[in-house]
């Protein structure tokens, strides 16, 4: 083999791992293995993985190599002692007790690793409380006592921790869909067919960053990965915005909010849908369909607010693109049938089959490996050996993102500290329940500042989701609503891996890029506000009462947006910006339930007539100044 072999070979026995379970071969073959031992190796996988992904980093030296494989080998070890130690978590041995220790030690290196030492950082800090402070709190917030040798077996031998549901789901349901996507982009047509979208729509004004959002929608609908879609997306629009006039700050936030948003669009949602239709013990069809209105909204308002935004400054149309050209863009019929046919059968799957998610998303995997050969038969085994390194590289940080997370959940649960926090988050109720959505959503920035999407979900779906589910916000509604906030997170450094693609493709800081996000936020989290306080914008099987609740959340949306960006069908002054910003809370608030009946009319019909000033085409005259109606924000 090439000097990839090993890789290749690293690669393809953690992929094989992920077809097995996925497909439940043991079960088939009428073996019994118990599922401890599988977790365990695909975790040594997944840490083997990531050492050999990180050979020539400045990261990485050599004495971080070696620490990788022993946490490989470490890792893989604790799926001999993953069952029998359940009879110990009681009264554990000193050696159980190192063990443990090892254990997670080797996967903190591993993390650390793969996504720095903010999440390794974390869960060493709440480990350090749980143990030491916690028992010192006062009476009102004190938990149960834990001594550190239970604390450490708990967290890696308990069925809630380490080798527990988390892990499984990821290994199980969550990784074949990883597959899928990088497949999907990697050998399907798909960056042709983004550079097409590009062409298309680079005459209209803005168009550059309209075709990101466009293309970025495209794609999200078959990854679930925000990075995954920079850098194909990305590599195309974003210079394409730059030549239009964007700095390179801008183009890079632009695209990497725009991508993050492929983490809410259907069929192919991130990671956290999987955890939503687990824990809700409900299909993944349902949180797809659910999420179809939401997702609209989020690149409706990143449209408008990119139109908007390149209104006020009168910007050109985007130049022609040198990666839009019809040699770079065209795309190979057996790439794109492979493509369509994957997407196809993916769907029937899913909504008419209702087949388990893991093996769809293996199913669907295959028509694009056969496009490959058909299509490049020459060049099929060199591109199916580097999709097969990479989609390993994503699997593999999938499996230790599961299980940080799972670490971080063991952690609230072994002395009720999640529940008690819970507890104390519901008891914002009282102040009704836009307040309480309030502060959930702020607690999930929060923890997004170091934390990923997937391990925002977590935490917040512990703690929070009660309270919320307390306060009379439907399950499903608030599941989702804390996905969103941690999926915003993406764009959040220091943890904003969407961020730092974009960045490194457009040449820029990420925290200037990052910064380059915000006049985008406002409109983008109406939505989780609006499906929140009317939960039948999740509904697609009752249309009137969703289109009932989607007249006001539209124009909470283009208010919101309008006064962020100073603009409507010409410049808005800074009263203007005032009053749009007031129409759109108000309209947002005719949603929340319990109001007298008029009240919710009153509150429309006041958004609507100053909506319908503020974006009139012929409106020449101020809304509140004359003198200052031609200043633009």
């Amino acid at each position: 083999m090439s000097a990839r072999g090993p890789d290749v070979l690293v690669a393809l026995a953690l992929l094989g791992l992920v077809a097995a379970t996925g497909l439940d071969l043991p079960g088939r073959l009428g073996l019994m293995v118990p599922t401890e031992p599988m977790l365990a190796l695909a975790l040594g996988a997944a840490a083997l993985t990531v050492a050999r992904g990180r050979r020539g980093s400045d990261a990485a030296g050599a004495g971080g190599h070696a620490a990788l494989a022993v946490a490989a080998l470490a890792l893989a070890a604790a799926a001999w002692l993953a069952v029998p130690a359940q009879a110990w978590l009681a009264a554990p041995p000193a050696w159980l007790v190192v063990v443990a220790a090892a254990l997670l030690g080797a996967l903190g290196l591993a993390v650390h690793a793969g996504f720095g030492p903010v999440l390794p950082l974390t869960g060493l800090t709440l480990a350090a409380f749980v143990a030491l402070a916690a028992p010192a709190l006062p009476s009102a917030w004190r938990v149960a006592e834990v001594d550190a040798p239970r604390l450490l077996v708990f967290l890696v031998f308990d069925g809630n921790a380490l080798f527990g549901r988390l892990l499984d789901l990821a290994l199980h349901t969550i990784a074949p869909f990883v597959l899928l996507g990088v497949a999907l982009k990697e050998l399907g047509g798909l960056r042709g067919l983004v550079a097409i979208v590009v062409g298309r729509v680079r005459t209209l004004p803005g168009g550059a960053a309209k075709a990101a959002v466009l293309a970025s929608a495209t794609f999200g609908t078959l990854s679930g990965s925000a990075v995954a879609n920079v850098t194909t997306a990305g590599a195309v629009t974003i210079p394409a915005m730059i030549r239009a006039g964007h700095n390179p700050e801008e183009a890079a936030g632009i695209e990497a909010t725009a991508s993050t948003g492929g983490q809410l669009m259907p069929p192919m949602l991130g990671a956290t849908a999987f955890l939503i239709a687990d824990t809700l013990g409900i299909p993944y069809a349902r949180v797809a369909a659910a999420s179809v209105v939401p997702a609209v909204l989020y690149f409706a308002a990143l449209l408008l607010a990119v139109d908007l935004a390149a209104r006020r400054r009168g910007a050109m149309p985007a130049p022609p693109s040198p990666a839009a050209s019809p040699r770079r863009s065209a795309v190979r019929p057996a790439e794109l049938l492979s493509s369509v046919a994957a997407v196809l059968l993916l769907l029937w799957l899913l909504f008419v089959a209702a087949a388990p998610p893991g093996e769809a998303a293996l199913a669907a995997t295959a028509p694009v490996v056969l496009g490959t050969v058909l299509a490049r038969p020459a060049r099929a085994r060199r591109r199916l050996a580097r999709t097969a390194v990479e989609a390993a590289s994503g699997v593999a940080g999938l499996l230790l993102l599961a299980a940080a997370s799972a670490v971080l959940l063991g952690l609230l649960a072994v002395n009720g500290l999640g529940s008690l926090l819970s507890l104390r988050l519901a008891a914002m109720a009282q102040y009704g329940a836009p307040a309480l959505l309030v502060a959930a959503a702020a607690v999930a920035l929060l923890l997004g500042l170091g934390l990923p999407t997937f391990g925002v979900y977590v935490l917040m779906a512990g703690i929070a989701a009660p309270a919320l589910a307390e306060a009379g916000i439907p399950p499903l509604a608030a599941h989702l609503f804390l996905t969103w906030f941690g999926v915003l997170a993406m764009v959040t450094p220091p943890v904003a891996l969407a961020t730092y693609a974009a960045a490194a493709i457009a040449g820029c800081s990420a925290w200037r890029a990052a910064r380059a996000t915000l006049p985008l936020w406002p409109g983008l989290i109406v939505p989780p506000f609006a499906f929140a306080l009317a939960p039948s914008l999740l509904d697609p099987a009752s249309p009137m009462r969703l289109f009932a609740a989607l007249g006001p959340a539209v124009l909470a949306l283009a208010l919101v947006t309008a006064a962020t960006i100073g603009r409507a069908s010409g410049p808005l002054s800074v009263s203007e910006r005032v009053v749009a910003a007031g129409a759109g809370l108000a309209a947002l608030a005719a949603l929340a339930p319990g109001l007298p009946s008029l009240v919710p009319t009153a509150l429309i019909a006041v958004a609507a007539l100053c909506a319908g000033w503020l974006f009139h085409p012929h409106r020449n005259g101020p809304l509140i100044r004359p003198d200052i109606a031609r200043r633009s924000a």
